[in-house]
């Protein structure tokens, strides 16, 4: 490999070497960018995270929160505040939600059936989000496919010119 290296730098000017793989690479990376082949599934595409609108905020903010040690504190917290004030005002009979605790049944229930959908709203805001940073990944990948190749036929080339 030394030898070739030696022979590159001898029989060609390595700058220049570099500044025309470096130009072609630059127009084939442009090309690519400007127009993909048709034969790329992903031609076309915008490679865009979709944007926030309010609800997507509201969700996504909602999510953070309820994802969160502090909300399952708190919530255990409330939970513990409602059984003990309704169980020491059984002795009295000014209790609003007896023993079965049915009202904070309702309210757990109530809670969860507004949490459920607000999280699934979020999972399929974040698979968009995957979505388009995977498809962004796969061009970028195939655009690196093509420049390797198209290194290895330069490179051919010029081992070529070197052996005549």
């Amino acid at each position: 490999m030394n030898i070739i290296k030696n022979n590159i730098d001898k029989v060609y000017n390595k700058e220049l070497i570099t500044d025309i793989m470096k130009k072609n690479m630059k127009k084939e990376i442009d090309k690519d960018l400007d127009d993909d082949d048709d034969s790329d599934e992903t031609s076309g595409r915008q490679y865009k995270i979709p944007p926030k609108t309010f609800g997507g905020k509201a969700v996504d903010s909602l999510t953070n929160w309820v994802g969160n040690w502090n909300y399952i504190i708190f919530l255990t917290a409330f939970l513990l505040v409602w059984m003990i004030i309704n169980t020491s005002l059984i002795l009295s009979e000014k209790s609003w939600d007896p023993y079965p605790f049915i009202l904070l049944n309702l309210v757990i229930a109530a809670i969860a059936a507004i949490e459920v959908p607000i999280i699934l709203m979020s999972q399929n805001r974040q698979e968009q989000r995957d979505r388009a940073r995977e498809e962004y990944d796969y061009a970028i990948d195939r655009k690196s496919g093509k420049e390797i190749l198209e290194i290895r036929s330069q490179l051919n080339r010029i081992e070529k010119r070197l052996e005549k």
